[in-house]
């Protein structure tokens, strides 16, 4: 699940704004993956924590396989829940950052984040929940979706896979 529209509202003057989400928990405990963007994951518990401490957070109380935190430029980072102990908390979690592909021909950001979110979970499906390998794939996705113009454009993503 990319949590993108869940911290998102708009406004009565048409912009838009992050917020906490209340129900936070609820929402996350439905999921086998989530995704979100930095500043998400900052805003969704209202904790001010660390992103290593809401991912822990996270994995700890919900049922959830892997966090994804995109970074744009910066790539992305995959946490994933190693072992768990009796007692069911979190025994350790692996953390791997994957880098962004570097694109020289960059036109628009558009859609990054939903090629990103598609290409994962995409990847996860046919390669039996492989979340590293799921991470590279949808990084190089979303690397060729910033030579694109618009969402008009994305039937092209084909020809660069």
């Amino acid at each position: 699940m990319d949590l993108h529209n869940l911290v998102m509202k708009t406004l009565p003057n048409g912009t838009r704004k992050q917020f906490q989400v209340s129900n936070w928990f609820e929402w996350c405990s439905l999921c086998d993956s989530l995704q979100m963007n930095e500043s998400e994951i900052e805003v969704l518990t209202g904790d001010n924590l660390s992103e290593e401490q809401t991912t822990r957070d996270i994995l700890n109380r919900c049922n959830v396989k892997s966090i994804v935190v995109t970074k744009g430029k910066q790539g992305a980072s995959l946490y994933e829940t190693e072992k768990k102990s009796k007692n069911g908390n979190v025994f350790n979690i692996r953390k791997t950052n994957g880098s962004s592909i570097e694109n020289n021909n960059f036109a628009d950001s558009t859609g990054c984040g939903d090629v990103f979110a598609s290409a994962f979970f995409f990847r996860n499906i046919i390669n039996n929940f492989n979340f590293k390998d799921s991470l590279v794939f949808a990084n190089k996705m979303a690397g060729l979706n910033v030579k694109l113009n618009g969402v008009e454009e994305l039937g092209k993503l084909n020809e660069g896979a």
